[in-house]
């Protein structure tokens, strides 16, 4: 995946792709790919000066045009999720944010683009002038476990040694 420096305090990173067939209904049990994918999300890392914001990126609808290959679709999937303005859409504070974007008739939220970077031959970008945004705490997030300093011995890491190595 790719990292992207927009500006000296501005970054993006890339984290991982991946898409769904799932939701188109067949007479068999094998989704129809030559459709393209139902949905496709995007987990990128957002940075602006001190302050980092987990971000997945959802697009919930399918494009009439896709690209044949995984790898051209994450490329032009990420391609757009980078040039988006993260600015004008605010992530959430402690947590991941989702931010799940849907191709309507109407759009009342649209998807902001950094100046210059909006590229005419991206199926996305052609066509995101008709998605709403949503900002949601992503549900499917990792939740950590507290640590309670009272319950947990510390050890001192000069007294830890390596028995056996597991190879």
């Amino acid at each position: 995946m790719s990292h992207v420096e927009i500006c000296s305090h501005l970054q993006l990173k890339c984290q991982n792709y991946d898409e769904n067939y799932d939701s188109e209904p067949s007479n068999d049990s094998k989704p129809n790919r030559n459709l393209g994918p139902q949905s496709r999300w995007l987990t990128l890392i957002f940075r602006d000066g001190g302050c980092q914001w987990w971000t997945k990126i959802i697009v919930i609808d399918r494009l009439t045009q896709f690209r044949p290959l995984r790898r051209l679709r994450c490329d032009e999937f990420s391609q757009f999720a980078q040039s988006i303005d993260y600015r004008a859409l605010p992530p959430l504070d402690g947590t991941v944010t989702k931010v799940s974007l849907t191709i309507t008739k109407e759009t009342h939220n649209s998807v902001k683009f950094r100046p210059g970077c909006k590229s005419q031959d991206n199926a996305y970008a052609t066509i995101a002038h008709k998605m709403n945004y949503e900002i949601t705490e992503d549900p499917k997030r990792v939740f950590y476990p507290v640590c309670s300093s009272s319950s947990l011995r510390r050890i001192d890491a000069n007294q830890l040694q390596s028995t056996c190595e597991i190879l």
